[in-house]
């Protein structure tokens, strides 16, 4: 819903963004350094997601960086002027799959692009 205030609010000004933004940080500062485990490789990070807290803010991470690629996704779109309801599934993946749902965007933008060339 682009159109509604509570959206643009939380969502499109990056409000909701911003405030799992501060408590990702706030959880990082507090646990990562003291935490077993690393990024170094894959059983580093294993390691270190075996701390609720780490989790935790992974978790957010992913939350925050979904939302961001939704907002460009749907500002992208109104760029490119796709009709809103062709973003649906892709926003839906981006929220559960990041990644696959941005995929799908770019996809489903190049497949629209075609049809109103051709």
């Amino acid at each position: 819903l682009p159109k509604q205030k509570i959206t643009r609010l939380f969502i499109l000004q990056g409000t909701l963004p911003l405030l799992l933004a501060i408590a990702y940080s706030i959880i990082v500062a507090v646990y990562f350094f003291n935490a077993a485990g690393n990024y170094n490789s894959l059983p580093g990070v294993m390691l270190l997601f075996q701390n609720k807290y780490i989790v935790l803010a992974g978790w957010l991470h992913y939350l925050a960086f979904d939302l961001l690629i939704g907002v460009w996704i749907v500002e992208n779109a109104r760029q490119h002027q796709l009709p809103h309801w062709y973003l649906f599934p892709a926003l839906a993946l981006t929220f559960m799959f990041g990644p696959a749902g941005f995929l799908l965007y770019l996809g489903t933008r190049k497949m629209f692009s075609r049809a109103t060339t051709s």
